[in-house]
């Protein structure tokens, strides 16, 4: 009987065993249970802490709906730099590119969108702020729209927590108070740009900035540099808002405006490839999917959409229409003697007027008050030369005396009328900065050649310096030549002479001291027969003062011209014409021989042309130096000419005696015309093809073509507008050579 027993204890075991582990599992489940609740609990107030202040929220009333609920947008945004918020606001002062900054700011945003929420990117809404916009208008919460704005207005209209402020400055020192007093006056601001980075950085700079801002792959960064090296060259170089300096440059001539200077990069491209090169690109692309970002992928809203020739056809329009900023046919309105006036008030300045009339100044911009009717401008003006304390410097004579007094003007919305000239003065005079060149678009121009050559001129003696030879070989260099490279001009005349004429890649030298004495250090002396030496021994220093300037260093070629010769057509002709045909490099083996490149002549009295030369970087100066040395040579003799020198090189060159030394004879092959009495009314016919050099010798070949047949020919070349003709700042066309008839 006793051996059932350990049965029933064994059942009795398992149950109270069965109940302990219920009654610890209930325990332990409660307190794990509430243990991650109360972690989840603390996770989620620090992540709705991050998202209230930083992701995009969508906002109806007082209740915040959070966008971006996924883990991986959380993390995403959590790496961002860059603040988030439902709206963006661009902003700066007219001429600080913030059309670059617009651009930039929506594409990038765009990017980052496409990895965080890509359903958000059909809300975006892109919108102009303008002045007459803040009078009744302020940024509300959106249910359904993301706005991207631009604007040049206040910054006070947009200090709200759902906005995110992008701004511009002028350069790094002023970027960077605009930052801190933004920040401290409350403004949630995520980035400034400014004008001395971009500059000197570029758009890969710019696009760094970004891509750290809002944490974008490298491949993003990749897309973005290739569409924005395309895109601000069809900023600059197309459509309706392109800069003001290239679309002067392609007016009729009636139309050109003589205070603008050229631009620098505009002629250098074909630009129905940059175009279609931005069109390729993969942002360009994925962009254009979206309706509501569309308008980033064009030139500026007013122009129409890309199509692989827009540019071309609208500059064509340009060139044969004289289309204006406002894309109207005939170049700028034409002003009433009525806008002269208010204009010549507006150049006078507020300096001698009453308290009142510098009310009555700065109280309307002069476009504005230029769309006024005449009568308002009329009794504006009358009004202001009361205010005048220096009388009767301008009566005008324009019926001001015949305006009731009593008439008042009505300044309307003071600061949307300056606001309004101020954009206008923006687009006008669209923004420059350094593109980095695309390797896959081909120029048309000498772009290639901007850093590795170099144009060296010389213009010595009082003649050279009364004259305008210098300005208007350069002129020619710039628009015929289309080459924006490096052009020295070494010069004995006074250091104020040239001073402010051009460019900043017009380097200016002065003769150093040393190189007027010879080589035992005695200084040289000139007869009244090779007086003509003085300034070409200076040839022979050209390599030694391209060595006297850092930015030169790049520089492998040297191309001397005399200053009398003109360009006639694309330097890039004559580059590669050249240098491909002649094997020109700027540097050879250290066994190779010097060698030194002049162009043959007209006349058979000398092998080689001195007017042109080409100079390699790494070779020539040893020809130099035999040169100088045959030019101080002929000094003691009191005869000869630096072309005598050159020939006697070459006589020893050719017979064997000289073999360190190479004067290479380039034939003409139409590269460089020489304008004489036989071949002038060929050479300036109508609709004639110009050669890339145009050597015009008023002490050879030239002297007996009429002056006023050389003055029209050479306007033609210089393409100079009948208010540059009639200023006479070019001068005349001729320096008067002696006359030999006699």
């Amino acid at each position: 009987m006793a051996a059932p027993q350990p049965k029933i204890m064994t059942s009795r075991t398992l149950i109270l065993l069965t109940a302990y582990a219920t009654v610890m599992t209930i325990s332990c489940s409660y307190y794990f249970v509430q243990s991650v609740s109360r972690e989840l609990n603390e996770r989620r107030s620090s992540v709705d802490y991050y998202e209230e202040q930083f992701l995009p929220k969508r906002v109806g009333g007082d209740d915040v709906v959070d966008y971006g609920r996924s883990e991986r947008n959380i993390t995403q945004s959590s790496t961002s730099t860059f603040p988030l918020a439902s709206h963006i606001v661009t902003h700066g002062r007219p001429r600080t590119a913030t059309t670059l900054l617009f651009n930039m700011v929506a594409a990038s945003y765009f990017l980052h969108l496409t990895h965080t929420d890509p359903s958000r990117i059909p809300s975006i809404h892109l919108q102009l702020w303008k002045r007459e916009d803040a009078a009744d208008k302020v940024l509300k919460r959106e249910h359904e729209r993301t706005l991207l704005l631009k604007t040049h207005i206040d910054l006070p209209h947009f200090k709200a927590d759902n906005t995110v402020i992008f701004t511009a400055a002028m350069d790094k020192a002023e970027a960077a108070e605009t930052k801190q007093q933004l920040q401290k006056d409350g403004y949630n601001i995520a980035f400034v740009q400014d004008m001395e980075s971009l500059k000197q950085d570029g758009i890969p700079g710019l696009v760094s900035q970004y891509v750290s801002g809002y944490q974008l792959s490298s491949q993003d960064q990749k897309h973005l540099i290739e569409y924005f090296t395309s895109w601000e060259i069809i900023r600059q170089c197309c459509g309706q808002q392109m800069s003001s300096k290239w679309r002067n440059d392609m007016m009729p001539e009636q139309y050109k405006r003589k205070d603008l200077p050229h631009h620098p990069t505009c002629a250098n491209y074909d630009i129905d490839e940059v175009e279609q090169s931005l069109m390729a690109s993969e942002l360009y692309k994925m962009m254009d999917r979206y309706p509501n970002l569309q308008a980033l992928n064009k030139p500026s809203l007013n122009d129409e959409t890309l199509n692989g020739t827009y540019c071309s056809s609208y500059n064509h329009r340009v060139k044969t229409e004289g289309l204006s900023f406002f894309g109207t046919p005939g170049g700028r309105p034409v002003r009433s003697g009525l806008d002269w006036a208010i204009k010549n008030e507006y150049n006078i300045g507020t300096e001698t007027l009453t308290p009142a009339g510098v009310k009555m100044m700065e109280g309307i911009g002069m476009r504005e008050l230029w769309r006024r009717e005449d009568v308002e401008k009329k009794v504006w003006l009358k009004k202001l030369l009361r205010e005048r304390t220096v009388k009767g410097a301008k009566s005008y004579k324009l019926g001001l005396e015949e305006i009731d007094d009593s008439l008042e003007f009505h300044f309307g919305d003071e600061e949307n009328s300056v606001e309004e000239d101020e954009q206008v003065e923006e687009s006008q005079a669209a923004i420059e900065i350094p593109v980095i060149r695309n390797p896959d678009l081909q120029p048309i121009a000498s772009q290639n050649f901007d850093k590795s050559h170099a144009i060296f001129l010389i213009s010595f003696g009082t003649e050279a310096a009364a004259s305008t030879l210098v300005e208007r070989c350069v002129l020619s260099l710039r628009r015929r030549g289309r080459y924006s490279g490096y052009i020295v001009v070494l010069t004995d005349a006074p250091p104020d002479r040239y001073e402010h004429v051009w460019d900043e890649n017009v380097i200016v030298m002065h003769p150093q001291k040393e190189h007027m004495l010879d080589e035992d250090g005695e200084p040289l002396h000139y007869s009244k027969d090779n007086m003509s030496l003085k300034p070409k021994r200076f040839k022979t220093f050209v390599l030694d003062y391209v060595d006297m300037d850092s930015r030169l260093d790049d520089v492998e070629l040297v191309y001397y011209l005399d200053i009398d010769i003109l360009a006639g057509d694309s330097l890039d002709g004559l580059f590669q014409g050249l240098e491909k045909q002649y094997q020109v490099k700027g540097y050879r083996p250290k066994e190779d021989v010097s060698k030194l490149y002049f162009v043959t002549p007209l006349s058979k009295e000398w092998p080689l042309q001195s007017g042109t030369m080409i100079a390699e970087r790494g070779t020539s100066q040893h020809c130099l130096r035999l040169w100088r040395e045959e030019i101080d040579a002929m000094l003691k003799t009191g005869r000869g000419r630096d072309q005598d020198a050159l020939r006697n090189i070459y006589i020893r060159m050719e017979s064997g005696d000289e073999k360190k030394c190479q004067l290479v004879r380039m034939d003409n092959e139409n590269y460089i015309s020489f304008p004489t009495p036989r071949n002038f009314a060929k050479l300036s016919a109508s609709g004639a093809q110009h050669a890339n050099l145009i050597h015009i010798s008023n002490s050879l070949f030239a002297k007996k073509i009429e002056e006023e047949e050389q003055n029209h020919y050479i306007h033609q070349i210089l393409q100079l507008s009948e208010e540059e003709v009639a200023s006479g700042i070019y001068g005349k066309a001729v320096v008067r050579a002696k006359d030999t008839s006699r």
